[in-house]
């Protein structure tokens, strides 16, 4: 009796495995799924975006490259192809134009010296800028570097210098907040406050 208990425990339980595989086998197949468009449209309520639309995320870091670019407000010689601007000029002109108030002029520097192409470049940003329909009156294009986005990092933290007799030294501090000249002088010689402005 023994052996037709366990026989019969076996087919029970082959039984009970076999339509188990049969069931899933039939949901794999997709008898009992969605149709695809119901499916699609349920991903891409509230959690899921659908792949053509800006995220947020995007949004937020293309309004801060464009905002940098307006600031640094410069091109190089690697935004040039000889005479004329290449793709990524462009790119960086377009962030530039992006960042820049409506109510402000389109200011472009261009870092590098004057040579046979200065001439050239200078007119390519022009143009490109006339192109993207901004006025002549309302773009300044200069051969030079940017002087008003460049500082010593280290100038920044407060006290770090101050400026005596015309020249820059570093500044130590005391423990109740207001700083003297650090010992030893530390003056940078040679640099004058105008250059920091």
């Amino acid at each position: 009796m023994t052996i037709t208990t366990n026989i019969l425990s076996a087919s029970v339980a082959t039984l009970l495995i076999l339509s188990g595989c049969q069931s899933n086998k039939a949901h794999l197949q997709g008898d009992n799924l969605p149709p695809r468009h119901e499916k699609k449209a349920e991903m891409s309520e509230p959690f899921f975006q659908a792949d053509a639309s800006r995220r947020n995320v995007t949004r937020i870091l293309d309004r801060q490259s464009a905002n940098g670019a307006a600031a640094d407000g410069t091109l190089s010689v690697a935004h040039f192809d000889g005479g004329r601007l290449n793709d990524l000029g462009r790119r960086k002109l377009d962030s530039i134009l992006d960042g820049t108030p409506t109510d402000e002029p389109v200011v472009v520097h261009l870092n590098m010296p004057e040579g046979k192409f200065a001439d050239a470049r200078t007119e390519a940003v022009q143009t490109y800028l006339k192109d993207m329909g901004i006025d002549g009156e309302k773009m300044n294009v200069a051969l030079g570097v940017n002087e008003s986005n460049s500082s010593l990092s280290s100038m920044s933290r407060s006290g770090a210098y101050e400026t005596k007799d015309g020249q820059i030294n570093a500044a130590g501090s005391k423990l109740d907040g207001s700083t003297t000249a650090a010992p030893g002088g530390g003056g940078t010689s040679g640099m004058t406050p105008s250059l920091f402005k």
